[in-house]
């Protein structure tokens, strides 16, 4: 008994919305603690993190594609 087919498509706009409210709450919160001014050094190195992983849901929604779809050279 193996696992049923699973839709590509339907992993692929899953984990760019996961990554997408993982962006999005992290700008609302270095945005919020620069509005108050709270800014410290633990926000300034959440700063890295964020941007990696702007990098890889950019990249993952490039990269990864549907084994069956033809890829032009």
């Amino acid at each position: 008994m193996g696992l049923p087919a699973q839709s590509v498509l339907a992993w692929k706009i899953t984990l760019t919305i996961f990554q997408a409210i993982a962006i999005s709450s992290t700008l609302y919160r270095l945005w919020r603690r620069y509005r108050i001014q709270r800014l410290w050094w633990d926000d300034y190195v959440v700063v890295i993190p964020l941007v990696m992983d702007i990098v890889y849901t950019v990249t993952f929604c490039l990269q990864f594609r549907d084994p069956g779809e033809s890829r032009a050279l």
